[in-house]
């Protein structure tokens, strides 16, 4: 079922008029109607705003709480000091990879 998005102000009690739409004749259609508090579109409950307030400070305060135990090192690996990480050891091999592939391909 294809869906299509139109919205109009109603002009006549009880009465719906709809022009130009892309459909057929016999086309089967189901129809939903669904009416808007003018207040509510510009100004959502203050419920759901206080809701959004506090998902807002827990997520701050979380990442707050990260940030600090990865200034303190909870996070740092336990490597040896002068061995490369694994992504380090990567770009080291690519790196190699392609001194050897210039000097093959030099005459």
């Amino acid at each position: 079922m294809q869906a299509y998005r139109i919205e109009t102000t109603i002009k006549a009690d009880g009465e719906l008029a709809l022009s130009q739409l892309p459909l057929k004749a016999g086309e089967k259609i189901e129809v939903i109607i669904l009416t808007e508090d003018a207040g509510n579109k510009a100004n959502p409950p203050k419920r759901i705003n206080s809701l959004l307030e506090k998902k807002s400070a827990v997520s701050k305060a979380h990442r707050q709480q990260v940030l600090a135990q990865i200034r303190n090192g909870l996070f740092s690996s336990l490597r040896k000091p002068g061995t490369l990480s694994p992504s380090e050891e990567y770009a080291r091999r690519k790196i190699e990879e392609k001194e050897l592939e210039e000097r093959r391909l030099m005459p």
